[in-house]
């Protein structure tokens, strides 16, 4: 736990730069049944991965100051690419217009944001959802996104597996296997904040998940 710390808090500061948030105890799920089929048809999300490429996804704000600063660029740059990626869900450099051209086409060139490739959504009729997300090595990790009437809770992977050996848990009959990287536990959120925030799922009028749990921690 004390090893993947620094990780933890890179996260947490992404977190806190999407939305105001606050952390709860993990409440007991309700069984999901199948409402519909689910494809994300509004927005493009990149799922294939350039390994020359640096996936923005992945860096805090702190961290992307570092990376403008070691191109040359100004660190408040930084604040414009947060707004860019995690408040608007943009991922096509080419649509931030408040950077210069040549800004772009650099960014084109040596980087990226790629999210998780979502291989399933499952909904049941009180409207939790349950998105299976691919990883790399061919695994999968889930998140559970669950309303309630003032509030809407997103409960998020950060391992694949798990150590403990509840005989009732699956995923306890995989073992653990490996903690995720920060751009694939970042990518969860990013994913089921846009996409519910492009059908219009929101909670306050502002924002469609109000509160995180993160499981596996």
């Amino acid at each position: 736990t004390l090893k993947k710390l620094p990780q933890v808090l890179s996260v947490q500061i992404l977190l806190i730069a999407l939305m105001p948030m606050r952390f709860m105890a993990l409440m007991p799920l309700k069984p999901l049944v199948v409402k519909s089929s689910f494809s994300l048809r509004k927005k493009k999300f990149v799922t294939e991965s350039n390994e020359h490429k640096i996936n923005l996804l992945g860096l805090s704000q702190e961290g992307l100051g570092d990376f403008f600063q070691s191109i040359g660029e100004k660190p408040f740059r930084a604040r414009q690419l947060v707004s860019w990626i995690h408040q608007r869900g943009v991922t096509d450099f080419d649509e931030m217009t408040d950077l210069s051209k040549s800004l772009r086409t650099r960014l084109k060139e040596t980087c990226e944001v790629r999210g998780l490739c979502v291989l399933s959504r499952q909904e049941s009729s009180d409207g939790t959802c349950k998105w299976l997300f691919a990883l790399p090595e061919g695994g999968a990790v889930e998140t559970v996104y669950i309303p309630e009437r003032d509030r809407a809770t997103l409960c998020i992977s950060s391992q694949v597996g798990c150590t403990l050996n509840c005989r009732f848990c699956y995923t306890a009959t995989q073992g653990f296997q490996r903690d995720l990287t920060k751009h694939e536990i970042i990518s969860q959120l990013w994913t089921v904040y846009h996409t519910l925030k492009n059908e219009g799922r929101l909670i306050d009028g502002v924002r469609p998940v109000t509160n995180i749990v993160m499981m596996g921690m």
